[in-house]
């Protein structure tokens, strides 16, 4: 029956979007406000990247030559966060789009990657169909991981009919993930090298959203550990499995994790001083970008950070979440970063804490992670100021 109602619904998403592109367009805007995806640069940038073959929870990707075989060169990921498309300030909705794309086609990045809180409209499906459609325009492939604001369930028909939205189009590699652990969305997409080897893995997880009766009960916490979620034992057994399953078939690979709510690792980057600014603590080497505001993570640690250490495999991790913080710092080994968020709807430095800020020292933008061919990787930000 779900899947009959399902099929009833993607029918009638797929009527009424042109229906709204229309008299979108008819009313230069005034009518169906919410359709974001108009203000968008429609650039069609292709990339010569493949995919060579999917798993269960895994897609392998390269790029190609002309002739079709892998190439070694740099493998470019733009990453971004927050875009919070809500439909009550349709014009700060189109600046949002605006300025990923004109960043999307400007950087012509391999790979688009958004960790969360991007489409949270009142019709959130239809809407991300449209987001979909978007990307689809533009040519890139791109991955969706959910934040805390997307679904407010951890598993439920309507969290993966949206999820599914998104995967039905050919260049999202979302995939559900293995049925068993927390969520959807907990999959790995691996980069390949023309020898057969891998430059990278790259790892997604659905951190959740608030912290539920199952996870205390699971975890053995009581009653009074409340607030934002973390990542799951069975999600954490997965990534460790799966690390060790392509170390043993393409030998040691360095990784990456994405994901929304940050470690409570990030906590030891910065300290708060006696006029409640952020400084650094000292315990880590901060590559560029600061603190506004509290860490957003859960208040117990699960242990991903132990495993990261205990593996060797990840170099970095890449959260959102948090819009008013977005440094990049090297903690025990481990780049710990806030992509950079895209969303001039929501709260932001201007006017956090009462204080005023210019738009061109505000801190929107995308994250771009250059991957070389040995693994190696150059994180860097990039501000939407430029163009101002």
């Amino acid at each position: 029956m779900l899947q009959i109602f399902d099929t009833v619904r993607r029918i009638g998403i797929e009527t009424v979007l042109p229906v709204r592109r229309f008299f979108y367009k008819k009313s230069n805007g005034k009518l169906s406000k919410t359709f974001f995806s108009e203000a968008a640069f429609h650039t069609d940038i292709r990339s010569d990247v493949r995919i060579i073959k999917k798993q269960e929870d895994a897609v392998f990707l390269a790029k190609c030559n002309p002739d079709g075989s892998i190439s070694d060169r740099d493998f470019v990921i733009l990453s971004t966060t927050d875009l919070h498309l809500e439909g009550h300030k349709p014009e700060k909705d189109a600046q949002s789009i605006q300025m990923l794309t004109r960043q999307i086609a400007e950087v012509k990045p391999d790979l688009v990657i958004f960790t969360g809180d991007v489409i949270q409209t009142a019709h959130q499906h239809m809407d991300a169909a449209q987001f979909a459609d978007m990307m689809e325009k533009i040519g890139v492939y791109w991955v969706y991981v959910y934040g805390n604001h997307e679904a407010r369930e951890v598993k439920s028909n309507y969290k993966k009919f949206l999820y599914d939205n998104l995967m039905s189009r050919p260049h999202c590699l979302c995939l559900f993930g293995k049925e068993d652990l927390f969520g959807y969305g907990n999959f790995a997409v691996h980069i390949m090298n023309s020898n057969d080897s891998l430059s990278q893995s790259l790892y997604f997880f659905d951190s959740g959203r608030d912290i539920e009766e199952s996870g205390r009960r699971d975890e053995g916490l009581s009653d009074d550990v409340t607030g934002y979620d973390f990542l799951k034992k069975n999600q954490i057994q997965w990534y460790k499995n799966h690390v060790r399953s392509i170390e043993k078939a393409y030998g040691k690979t360095k990784s990456m994790q994405y994901f929304h709510i940050p470690l409570p690792e990030y906590e030891e980057v910065f300290t708060q001083a006696e006029n409640k600014t952020f400084v650094p603590s000292g315990k880590a080497e901060i590559k560029y970008g600061s603190q506004h505001e509290g860490i957003g993570c859960a208040p117990y640690n699960s242990g991903m950070f132990a495993a990261i250490k205990e593996l060797g495999s990840t170099q970095a991790v890449f959260c959102g979440h948090d819009h008013v913080n977005d440094f990049c710092a090297l903690y025990e080994g481990v780049y710990l970063v806030y992509n950079q968020p895209g969303g001039y709807a929501t709260y932001n430095l201007d006017g956090y804490n009462g204080i005023p800020c210019a738009e061109k020292d505000l801190q929107f933008g995308v994250t771009v992670t250059t991957v070389r061919k040995d693994g190696g990787i150059d994180i860097q930000q990039r501000l939407n100021n430029i163009y101002l």
